[in-house]
């Protein structure tokens, strides 16, 4: 929130409500009996040669309203003020019954009260304290989309096509993507401001062409950008075997062994037609030698030979 002007004496108040939270805290600003002042449109009837009978004209009109009951939209990002219009700076505005007000983000209003309270001062204070806002880019080469998470609200500014296809492979078209990536810099350019977090998410190549763009602009290379970073928390191995979902979804097998079965981790991908499954225990070392060696030919003594040599390694006795 931008608060451009505070006269605490005067009991007025000059705001810039940037976010659906801005809005909240001016629902909780506001209280019935306050004045508010803000830019409007409203239906004109005026008399004339050329003008239609019965019919008004939209016009652009500055007007003053004594607040009678605020209520917010969240589902449109509105707030609407119901009052009664006491000034209007055209004199053909009727000021006759309830009229209402449907504030934006962007849109500048000045409160006026007889008095602006400790709690009211609190919450204003609270509201312009400095917030971290994280300009979203995430790209691939067809496609690249645009956000600002700014609080708890996340807004999408635009999205932009490159007009290529595919992944970029043979036989795909060639399209030249240096225009592509200066929309999506300039999209950026006219959002950010000092302080942003620039946060590139990607595929490959595009994403660190993105990231080289940002990097060398004079403007947001002033700003922290993150390119390698973490959607989810990451798991120690202790933490993964202790999941539940984790072993509900398969990720581990119990392996048969001379003691009944081991827990180990199954197989990241399973293929159809040849599907994973757990056979037995992996050998330990030198478990086959003996087996192997009077497979190629090699005799008891032999084998006894290589053994106390330490050429090759067994388990005290032949297995099997």
């Amino acid at each position: 929130m931008i608060v451009s002007k505070l006269i605490p004496k005067q009991g007025t108040c000059t705001i810039t409500a940037e976010s659906p939270d801005d809005l909240w805290t001016l629902r909780r600003l506001l209280a019935p009996g306050d004045t508010v002042v803000t830019k409007s449109s409203r239906v004109s009837k005026r008399e004339g040669d050329y003008t239609r009978p019965n019919k008004g004209e939209r016009i652009s009109v500055t007007i003053a309203l004594k607040v009678e009951g605020v209520s917010l939209d969240s589902s449109v990002g509105r707030l609407r003020i119901r009052g009664k219009i006491i000034e209007a700076s055209d004199d053909s505005v009727t000021k006759a019954g309830s009229h209402s007000l449907l504030i934006s983000p962007g849109q500048e209003l000045t409160i006026k009260k007889e008095e602006w309270g400790p709690s009211e001062t609190r919450i204003l204070n609270s509201s312009t304290a400095s917030e971290r806002r994280f300009l979203l880019v995430a790209i691939d080469r067809r496609e690249a989309g645009v956000g600002l998470l700014a609080g708890s609200h996340l807004a999408i500014i635009s999205t932009l096509e490159s007009g290529a296809s595919g992944k970029g492979g043979a036989g795909t078209k060639e399209v030249d993507m240096q225009p592509y990536f200066r929309k999506v810099l300039e999209l950026l350019k006219a959002t950010w401001r000092e302080g942003d977090v620039v946060v590139v998410a990607g595929a490959g190549n595009t994403k660190l062409t993105m990231e080289n763009l940002i990097r060398k602009d004079p403007d947001l290379r002033k700003n922290e950008v993150l390119v390698d970073f973490f959607w989810s928390p990451v798991n120690t191995v202790d933490d993964l075997l202790a999941d539940p979902q984790f072993h509900e979804g398969g990720g581990t097998v119990t392996v048969p062994d001379e003691e009944g079965g081991t827990t180990m981790l199954a197989t990241p991908a399973d293929f159809h037609g040849t599907p994973a499954g757990p056979r037995f225990r992996a050998p330990v070392l030198g478990e086959h030698t003996w087996a192997v060696l009077a497979a190629a030919g090699y005799g008891q003594d032999e084998i006894e030979s290589l053994l106390a040599a330490g050429a090759v390694l067994s388990p005290p006795a032949p297995v099997g």
